[in-house]
């Protein structure tokens, strides 16, 4: 119950393979299913009468995404308090006003009014700040007494992409830190079993052969470990570090840079 929720955090990278696709697809319609029950949950709110207003405002404001209610001219007729922060307004903000006043991206306020038109259910779209945060804006038709009305979904993924960047750049260095030690065992194994080759080189190339091994079981260790950060089962072990040996390795590994 404690775990990682956000289904972009638990993403894997396609390049992994069939599974991390398999994974990601599984990730996707849990995505969706979260999505409908969102939108699901805010039509009710929407369409409620009078009758239990209190508690059908209360389920509203406690949804963490951000909820803007649109009529066909849009202007926003609701808000939750997720909006608000998200989109950085002031808590007692009056109603109705108009979405452009709030929002002046072109995009988001396009596929607002091509969804409240009921032209077309637009595909999500991110907004990306100077400061780096990014917003996700999804939209949904909302009929109400056979009235054209939008409801527009705020979700605030910086994180998401943030995580899936670093992902990516690890997965790429991680592929380049498998490469050198492959490339350099199998180098120095031909050297190894070459005809004519003294006692001293033989011994050298099976010190390389090893410690090359080695960075290359760190490598795949380190992966591993990303895999126990997106489970959230990750613990750090301490053990003494032998860093005369270290340093050596670094040395001779970089000498000729």
């Amino acid at each position: 119950d404690s775990g990682e929720r956000d289904s972009g955090a638990l993403r894997v990278n396609p390049s992994l393979g069939e599974l991390a696709e398999s994974w990601n697809g599984i990730l996707d319609e849990r995505e969706a299913a979260r999505r409908a029950d969102a939108c699901r949950r805010a039509g009710d709110a929407a369409a409620a009468r009078d009758d239990g207003a209190e508690m059908l405002n209360a389920s509203f404001e406690s949804i963490s995404q951000g909820i803007l209610i649109l009529d066909s001219r849009l202007m926003v007729t609701r808000c939750n308090g997720a909006a608000r922060v998200l989109l950085g307004l002031p808590e007692e903000t009056p109603l109705p006003v108009s979405l452009t006043e709030w929002i002046d991206e072109e995009r988001v306020i396009d596929s607002a009014r091509d969804v409240a038109s009921g032209k077309s259910r637009p595909e999500a779209t991110e907004l990306e700040s100077d400061s780096g945060s990014v917003l996700k804006f999804g939209f949904r038709p909302l009929r109400r007494d056979d009235r054209a009305a939008a409801l527009v979904l705020v979700d605030d993924v910086t994180q998401r992409r943030m995580a899936e960047r670093s992902r990516d750049a690890f997965v790429a260095q991680a592929t380049h830190e498998r490469r050198a030690p492959r490339t350099n065992i199998r180098l120095y194994v031909e050297e190894a079993i070459e005809d004519g080759v003294s006692e001293r080189d033989r011994i050298e190339a099976l010190q390389v052969i090893n410690r090359e091994s080695r960075r290359l079981e760190r490598t795949i260790s380190d992966m591993l470990s990303v895999s126990e950060i997106e489970a959230g089962t990750l613990t750090l072990r301490e053990a003494e570090v032998r860093l005369d040996t270290l340093f050596e390795e670094l040395e001779s590994e970089f000498q000729a840079q």
